[in-house]
């Protein structure tokens, strides 16, 4: 089916365009007025008996449209390809932004989209565009891939719900609370990001995890601003570069590792990363899966800073050149859990305390010169 609407105004309705797949509407010169949703998007079967990630044909084009006085600009349940050129309107509306549900996206400029309840599965790609603006309000959003590329002129922007200065005002408070925190966004196997802002993080800001994942799992992040998070970037199972990148008011971590990371993260090739790697994992398996991860020598030094444990039908392999700190933790094998530790003659593999300084590159993570020398962790 196809709906053309041009210079035409839709008023007091339910939903002003209701769009299933293979369907178009193109709305040029249109007014929507007082409606709950201005246009809403579902699958071809909506209760659901197939998959809410693809969108075979069809699609929506907005120009010149004003969307006043309603509850919400649009609502996909499912990710139709949109377009969204001309002179539009979005404003006098309750929330005025597209709230997206889940599925694999590709987002361009134009209105911010709110990603809600997207943790309910994992989509298979978000593309964001140069200028795109994603808000979201503490749930993490996790997709396959990720290609977030925007330009110096026009970064990707991944922030709060709440957050104005980005995309406006999509909750319509006029910046009475100020912003929220946004849910972290986890890719699982593989990450393309440049020129992109990640903002107001709850747990974390961007989180690259290839454990679940098919293996192999890489990513490069360059030229890319952390800001307000607790942890700015997380890296787990994964062959990552990290360059060019900005962390800036972060709570807790700029970087924080778990097993498997491979690659260069080099703090003098950043701004505001920390000399170490703080460390946390836990790694189980189970009778049919067991787990295999490895702590490779990227150049810095482990921190642990949380208890780390290699549970059963898990096995850890420590790789010859690696040093692993800590002031209060170590690592727990439990019943059923191997640990392997493959140092060299050349590369010993070092475990020792965080005040040793004669370990490690730089030696001195804990900034006291020869104030303390090496205790039980």
């Amino acid at each position: 089916a196809v709906a053309t609407l041009t210079n035409s105004t839709i008023e007091y309705a339910d939903q002003a365009i209701q769009l299933f797949e293979g369907g178009t509407a193109t709305l040029t010169g249109a007014t929507i007025r007082s409606v709950r949703v201005g246009v809403e998007a579902e699958p071809a079967d909506a209760m659901g008996s197939r998959e809410y990630d693809v969108w075979a044909s069809g699609g929506l084009a907005l120009t010149d449209v004003v969307v006043t006085e309603s509850y919400v600009v649009a609502y996909f349940n499912t990710p139709v390809p949109y377009t969204v050129d001309g002179d539009n309107s979005f404003s006098g509306n309750d929330f005025e932004a597209i709230f997206a549900h889940r599925g694999t996206w590709t987002v361009p400029a134009g209105p911010t989209v709110v990603w809600w309840f997207v943790n309910a599965a994992i989509s298979d790609e978000l593309v964001l565009e140069p200028g795109a603006v994603v808000k979201s309000q503490n749930r993490r959003r996790r997709v396959r891939q990720l290609t977030a590329v925007g330009t110096v002129d026009n970064p990707v922007v991944v922030t709060a719900y709440g957050d104005d200065t980005a995309g406006g005002d999509a909750n319509n408070n006029v910046s009475t609370a100020g912003p929220s925190q946004a849910g972290e966004l986890e890719v699982i196997e593989r990450a393309t990001v440049r020129y992109a802002e990640f903002r107001f993080g709850d747990a974390g800001g961007l989180r690259l995890d290839g454990s679940e994942g098919e293996g192999g799992m890489t990513a490069t992040v360059t030229d890319t601003d952390f800001v307000d998070a607790q942890v700015g970037l997380y890296l787990a199972s994964v062959g990552v570069t990290v360059s060019g990148s900005t962390f800036s008011g972060i709570g807790l971590y700029p970087v924080e590792v778990g097993v498997g990371v491979r690659g260069s993260i080099d703090p003098s090739a950043n701004a505001g990363l920390l000399s170490y790697l703080p460390t946390r994992f836990d790694i189980t398996g189970t009778a049919g899966a067991a787990r295999r991860d490895t702590l490779y020598d990227v150049g810095l030094t482990y921190v642990l800073v949380a208890p780390a444990r290699v549970r059963e039908f898990a096995a850890l392999t420590v790789n010859p050149g690696v040093v692993v700190k800590s002031d209060l933790y170590g690592i727990e094998v439990q019943g059923g859990g191997a640990l392997s530790v493959e140092g060299t003659e050349a590369a010993p593999v070092v475990f020792t305390s965080w005040k040793d300084d004669s370990a490690g590159v730089p030696g001195d993570l804990n900034g006291d010169g020869n104030t303390t020398t090496p205790g039980p962790n």
